[in-house]
């Protein structure tokens, strides 16, 4: 439920501020400098289903990775519901090998499902990451999100 968006941090377990605003690291082994959303200029991100939104990420791996897995959830009461499935982006996004100390720019646009009877708002944290074939967090991302 929560869409690839960009997203960033400074050092593990801290919340940092970019453009978009509070946006919280849940275990990145990566520098994330920068992350960014289209249709979203601060947190929390309004998104209505049914739209597309592209997101922005800059970072630095501070490890070799051979691989990069692109997964999507949300966060409702406590509970990390998978919303997009384990994909690799290697060839599509990135280039793989990641290597340690080289900038990578990632861009994924995420169709954000329709859902049904969606009447009110819903307040949820949104989740993305990036797992190597260690299934290690090279980057990981948590924001606020009102779907409407």
């Amino acid at each position: 439920m929560f869409l690839l968006l960009g997203f960033l941090f400074v050092v593990l377990g801290q919340c940092f501020c970019l453009p978009l605003g509070n946006i919280t690291d849940c275990g990145s082994t990566a520098t994330i400098t920068h992350v960014s959303m289209s249709g979203c200029d601060y947190t929390p991100c309004h998104m209505t289903g049914g739209q597309s939104y592209t997101g922005y990420t800059v970072f630095t791996p501070r490890h070799n990775h051979n691989e990069a897995h692109f997964m999507v959830s949300g966060i409702i009461r406590g509970e990390d519901i998978p919303v997009k499935p384990r994909n690799n982006i290697c060839g599509h996004g990135l280039n793989c090998p990641l290597q340690a100390g080289q900038q990578y720019n990632l861009t994924v646009t995420y169709d954000f499902p329709s859902y049904p009877n969606a009447s009110q708002h819903l307040n949820v944290a949104g989740k993305y990451y990036l797992k190597d074939e260690n299934d290690i967090n090279i980057i990981c991302v948590v924001l606020a999100i009102i779907f409407e």
